[in-house]
C-alpha cells in the first residue's frame, strides 16, 4: 500500500494536467472563432458624461452682453446694468400712433398757392388746381371734427393743401344746390354714397367737403370711421 503522501502528489498531479487540458481546450476553441462573431467591448468610455445634458441651476441666466442694455422684468431684481428701463404711460402708444403732424419746416415754401375762402371755395376754376386750406378757421376746425387721418402724409408738405379733383367739383356744386334751395326757403336733403378702392382719396374728399362746409358757414357734424361721436356731442341711446 502506497503511502498517503504519494497519493495526495499523484492527485494534484492530475487536477493540474487535467486544468491545463481544459485550458488548452478553451484557447483553441476561441482561435477556431471567426473574429467577426467575437463580441468587442471597451474598458472605459468618456462618450456618455461628454454628450450628456448639462443640468442647469433654477434662476440661472446668462450674462448680458457687453453694449447691450437688457430689460428685467422680475419683481426685487435689479438689471445687472443699473438701467431697468422705462415703461410708455397707458394711451401713450396709441396716441404716438395716432399722432398727425400737418406742418413740416423743412419743406419747400410755395410762394404761389393760393387759399380756399368762402368766395372761391365753390368756383369750377379751382377744377385741377393745388389749393391751400386756411390755419385760422379751417384747419382748426378740421382738426376738431377728426377729419386728417395719419396715413395721409400731410407731413411732408409745408402747409396742408388738397388737390380740387372732378370730384370735388361734383360735391361743390352739390353744395351750390342746396344753398340755392335754402335762398328760396326750400327744404332740400341729398344724400350720396362714397365708395371706391382703398387709398384712392375717399378720406381726402371728404376732408375736402368738410371744408367747404366750414368755409361756408354750415353746421358740420362728422362721425370718423363711423364708430363714436366728436366730442361735446351727447350720445344717442
Amino acid at each position: 500500500m502506497p503511502p498517503p503522501t504519494c497519493l495526495r502528489s499523484l492527485v494534484a498531479q492530475l487536477s493540474l494536467d487535467a486544468a491545463a487540458h481544459a485550458h488548452a481546450h478553451a484557447r483553441a476553441h476561441a482561435c477556431a472563432t471567426p473574429h467577426l462573431l467575437r463580441r468587442q467591448t471597451a474598458s472605459f468610455s468618456t462618450a456618455a458624461p461628454r454628450y450628456a445634458a448639462v443640468v442647469k441651476k433654477k434662476g440661472m441666466t446668462a450674462a448680458p452682453k457687453k453694449g447691450i442694455k437688457s430689460l428685467n422684468t422680475k419683481k426685487g431684481k435689479a438689471t445687472p446694468g443699473g438701467d431697468a428701463g422705462k415703461r410708455p404711460a397707458q394711451g401713450e402708444r396709441k396716441a404716438l400712433r395716432k399722432r398727425i403732424v400737418l406742418t413740416n419746416d423743412n419743406a419747400l415754401h410755395v410762394a404761389s398757392l393760393q387759399d380756399l375762402d368762402k368766395e372761391n371755395v365753390l368756383s369750377s376754376k379751382n377744377e385741377g388746381k393745388v389749393m391751400g386750406l386756411p390755419q385760422e378757421h379751417v384747419v382748426d376746425a378740421l382738426r376738431a371734427v377728426d377729419a386728417f387721418k395719419p396715413n395721409q402724409a400731410w407731413s411732408l408738405f409745408r402747409r396742408p393743401a388738397v388737390l380740387m379733383r372732378s370730384e370735388a367739383m361734383q360735391l361743390a356744386r352739390l353744395v351750390h344746390d342746396v344753398e340755392d334751395a335754402a335762398a328760396r326757403q326750400e327744404k332740400k336733403t341729398i344724400r350720396r354714397i362714397l365708395c371706391g378702392e382703398r387709398a384712392s382719396g375717399k378720406t381726402t374728399l371728404l376732408l375736402q367737403g368738410l371744408a367747404m362746409a366750414f368755409l361756408r358757414d354750415w353746421f358740420v357734424i362728422n362721425l370718423p370711421e363711423g364708430t363714436h361721436a366728436p366730442a361735446g356731442i351727447p350720445k344717442l341711446d
